[in-house]
């Protein structure tokens, strides 16, 4: 009786699609899924009163998103010349590239004490460094990633 020749290299392929699978996959299925919030507690923040300024993304879709295992959130002040000084204020660290912020859930960054703008007057916004793959090659557009801006007064 013959047999079909097997290819050597036919068990490892099969290995690495299977692999390959069971990891899931970096690539988002749809760009455009993801709904995000945005919002800070104040639209107006006062340097003599208040200690720093607090955000918070929310994730509104029904799809994952990621946010990157180090500096996530920044914050951006108003000039002429546009929002300049994208400066975060933490960092975070753990096992893997990004975390997940699963549909419903949300993500609250620790206070941003004013001295990180070098407690300054002006008008700012937070902006999320959060991508629709685990691996951040797909980021999710600017507009669903930023705050609406906020002032600081003296």
């Amino acid at each position: 009786m013959l047999r079909p020749a097997r290819s050597p290299l036919l068990l490892p392929a099969l290995l690495v699609l299977t692999a390959m699978a069971a990891c899931g996959s970096t690539e988002p299925g749809d760009l455009g899924a993801a709904r995000l919030l945005v919002r800070t507690d104040k639209p107006v923040y006062s340097l003599s009163v208040d200690r720093g300024a607090n955000v918070m993304l929310i994730n509104q879709s029904s799809v994952h998103i990621y946010a990157p295992m180090n500096e996530y959130v920044y914050v951006e002040r108003r000039s002429d010349f546009g929002w300049i000084n994208r400066t975060p204020w933490f960092a975070i660290d753990g096992i893997g590239v990004s975390f997940p912020i699963a549909p419903g859930d949300s993500l609250t960054a620790p206070a941003m004490d004013f001295g990180y703008v070098n407690n300054r007057a002006g008008v700012y916004r937070f902006v999320f460094d959060v991508a629709l793959d685990r691996l951040g090659r797909h980021l999710v557009p600017e507009d669903q990633r930023v705050s609406q801006a906020f002032e600081v007064t003296p």
